[in-house]
């Protein structure tokens, strides 16, 4: 193996040249596989090209094991030359060795990779994607206009040279060979194309030329005819195009633009050269056509400008056929939604955005066909899921040719939607919080109202009795000694002063309730009220009769104040049917659609409901304290926990039949019975 590395580059072995013997064999040889190395040479310079631009490659590795594949054949093939006349066959086999090593390991790569390019987009898919990314964008009006005009000029320009290539191919296919011999009739069909026509031989010297030449140059053409090329066009021109004369002298046809030089002024062209070969493969001469694509370069480049300029709009901007698909995308619409103008071109732009609209898309585009535009506000999915609202405007541009196009503008107002939102929320919150506040005054209200009836009334009657029964004491017993009657005043004087003090403590009670702080929790209302009842029973003589408490009923409310309701409410009702024959309480919980209504029934004395309204007003009492006592304020207790839980309290009731007071406990109770 090291003899066989140290005589690698030896020549002693007898070149192909000697086999092959023939001169014009040998060269056919020498140019087939030099033109094979070239080529095999240029295809890993654009795969790494590729590679390289497109870093969103799938499957970059096996474009460069690829590339690295076809180098190595393109090498063998530049050894197959060399060898004709230098026999280092060392040197060729070891390349061949790694050319197959390289083809062996791409194929068996190729293979296991092939399942999954399958699953890849076809060229078709890929080819549609990117004519689309090339289309026209729309722009201003003005804009639009100049680009269709000029547009439909190239196309009026192109279709005549087309028509003109066209006549021309069409008629030198009937004429055939006798049409070719015919000068008369090649100058007249030159004379006919509106482009530059020329025929040069091998050399670089104008053999003929037509009539365009004339107008481009300022000479006619016999005046051109037998010159070089570089007299007309100037040697740094010729320079230029060497690469693509020596292609056409090796019998292939090649089409290029560049920018010349004529006596009129600098000009863009679209060159082709079509090479003249014999039988043989030998060039003759070439056959140069000229066309002028200034004004379409000129337009290309406005287009460009005016996709640059929506490109750097702040509002995202795209456009997409009328019932077809995406046809532009600029850099906003990507910062906005996420997609990549490559992801979203080709794209229907309803299902892509997943748009909300009270029309669909077809009334929606009917609309569009009808009005020509539209205004309004949308919601869209962002690629990330998120929902935005937009204000959005179409329009509907209608092209030359017929084609209907929707230029649609969008902008991202959800946090100006949400900011009215939240403002509406806050009004609402507002115009509550004032409502509760108002409620709250007017209660403030009526408590100071029953505060002054009870300053003026309840507590200064305890106040006349204690005065007057002193007066009389003055007056009857002036320093004797209290009889069975003076004892009598002095506990009617204890008596008043004791119901004064319920007085104090009941006011203060019902203060505190409204100041006491609201702690809510899952409570169960049934045993709170069998506590309530079993201390009614312990702490009175008189039999409770017979009591009813449904079970398991559930509420979320402040349990220190529901038992100081209940304490009220079976409170009352004990009170209440101490006269009754047959006394009974009830204690339950009802649905009324989702709310729980509350109630404690009993069937004691009632009350007539032409009164109701006095209910719940502190110290108002249906009852004189002489058949029931109590002070008037535990009704307008209960009524405040009702209220500081959101809820409400009534009474329902006849004299003689009993009475029910249902309570409920707001929005927040989810009481379950």
């Amino acid at each position: 193996m090291t003899q066989f590395f140290r005589h690698l580059l030896s020549t002693d072995f007898m070149p192909h040249s000697v086999c092959l013997r023939l001169p014009g064999l040998i060269a056919l040889h020498a140019v087939s596989d030099s033109l094979i190395a070239l080529a095999y040479f240029l295809i890993p310079v654009s795969i790494i090209q590729i590679v390289h631009r497109r870093r969103d490659l799938v499957f970059p590795w096996i474009f460069l094991l690829f590339g690295l594949f076809i180098l190595s054949c393109g090498t063998t093939h530049l050894l197959s030359v060399w060898t004709l006349w230098h026999p280092v066959y060392r040197l060729d086999a070891l390349v061949k060795a790694v050319t197959a090593i390289s083809s062996l390991l791409t194929a068996v790569l190729l293979i296991r990779l092939s399942p999954r390019v399958i699953t890849l987009p076809s060229a078709a898919d890929l080819r549609t994607t990117n004519d689309r990314l090339q289309a026209e964008i729309v722009g201003h009006r003005q804009a639009e206009q100049e680009v269709r005009e000029l547009n439909a000029h190239l196309k009026r320009s192109v279709a005549e040279r087309d028509a003109a290539i066209a006549s021309l191919n069409s008629y030198l296919q009937r004429q055939g060979a006798a049409l070719l011999h015919s000068e008369r009739d090649v100058q007249f069909i030159m004379d006919l194309l509106p482009a530059l026509v020329a025929y040069i031989d091998k050399n670089g010297y104008y053999r003929r030329v037509n009539r365009v030449y004339q107008d481009w140059f300022g000479r006619p053409p016999q005046d051109i005819q037998g010159r070089h090329i570089s007299e007309l066009l100037g040697s740094e021109y010729v320079d230029r195009i060497q690469p693509y004369l020596a292609s056409v002298l090796s019998c292939k046809a090649v089409s290029f633009d560049a920018e010349v030089r004529y006596p009129a002024g600098t000009r863009t062209v679209n060159i082709t050269y079509t090479p003249d070969c014999d039988s043989d493969g030998v060039v003759r001469g070439l056959a140069a056509l000229t066309t002028d694509i200034t004004d379409r370069k000129l337009a290309e480049r406005q287009l460009q400008r005016h996709a640059d300029l929506l490109d750097q709009a702040m509002e995202p901007l795209l456009v997409w056929e009328l019932g077809g698909s995406i046809e532009y995308w600029n850099r906003a619409a990507e910062e906005l939604y996420g997609y990549s103008a490559s992801e979203a071109v080709g794209r229907i732009s309803h299902e892509l955005l997943q748009t909300s609209h009270s029309l669909t898309l077809r009334e929606f585009e009917a609309v569009l066909e009808r009005e020509g535009q539209w205004a309004g506000e949308l919601i869209h999915s962002t690629r990330g899921g998120r929902q935005i609202v937009v204000e959005s405007h179409h329009r509907l541009v209608v092209e030359p040719n017929g084609r209907k196009l929707i230029l649609e503008s969008n902008r991202d107002v959800t946090e100006r939607k949400q900011n009215e939102s939240a403002l509406r929320r806050l009004n609402e919150t507002l115009e509550s919080r004032v409502q509760e506040r108002t409620r709250q005054l007017t209660e403030a209200n009526q408590e100071l109202e029953a505060f002054s009836y009870s300053v003026s009334h309840d507590l200064r009657a305890p106040l006349r009795s204690v005065d007057g029964f002193g007066r009389m004491l003055l007056r009857d017993y002036p320093g004797r000694v209290l009889d069975q009657r003076g004892i009598h005043y002095i506990e009617r004087m204890s008596a008043a002063t004791v119901r004064m003090g319920q007085l104090i403590e009941d006011l203060l009670n019902l203060s505190q309730i409204s100041r006491t702080l609201l702690r809510r929790e899952h409570i169960n209302l049934s045993l709170i009220a069998g506590e309530v009842v079993a201390e009614l029973s312990s702490s009175h003589q008189r039999p409770i009769g017979r009591v009813m408490i449904q079970e398991h009923v559930q509420a979320f409310a402040d349990p220190r104040l529901m038992r100081i309701l209940l304490e009220n409410l079976l409170g009352n009702a004990w009170k209440f049917t101490g006269k009754a024959s047959a006394p009974e309480i009830e204690f339950g919980c009802s649905l009324s659609g989702k709310e729980s209504v509350y109630f404690v029934r009993d069937t004691g004395v009632g009350f007539d409901m032409a009164h109701v309204d006095q209910l719940f007003a502190p110290f108002h009492r249906l009852h004189s304290a002489q058949e029931f006592e109590g002070t008037g304020i535990g009704l307008a207790i209960v009524q405040r926990i009702a209220h500081r839980h959101g809820g409400r309290v009534w009474g329902e009731g006849k004299l003689g039949s009993g009475a029910t007071f249902f309570f409920t406990l707001g929005s927040t109770d989810n009481g379950d019975q």
